[in-house]
């Protein structure tokens, strides 16, 4: 499967998961005050792929990233990163 980026994804559904992805990552991410190379760190990840993940640059990173992420953000709410976008009341 190539790498598409998020405002190729036609279905509906399909872009608002890809971008509630991408914005929940920043999210969590600043509101534990890491930059995106601590987010990296934390996650054994290269900084490059915590940019393109939040800059919507891919709209189907490898699941090994995902979990990589959700380990590394260890949200109380798993399926946080698919939701709505929340807000960042640090």
């Amino acid at each position: 499967m190539s790498r598409r980026k998020i405002d190729e994804i036609e279905d509906p559904i399909w872009r608002q998961l890809a971008l509630s992805f991408s914005k929940n990552v920043t999210l969590l991410r600043q509101k534990k005050g890491w930059t995106q190379a601590d987010l990296a760190k934390e996650c054994s990840l290269n900084v490059s792929t915590i940019a393109d993940v939040e800059q919507g640059a891919t709209s189907n990173p490898r699941l090994e990233t995902i979990a990589a992420l959700m380990r590394g953000l260890s949200p109380s709410d798993p399926l946080i990163l698919l939701k709505k976008p929340m807000r960042c009341d640090k």
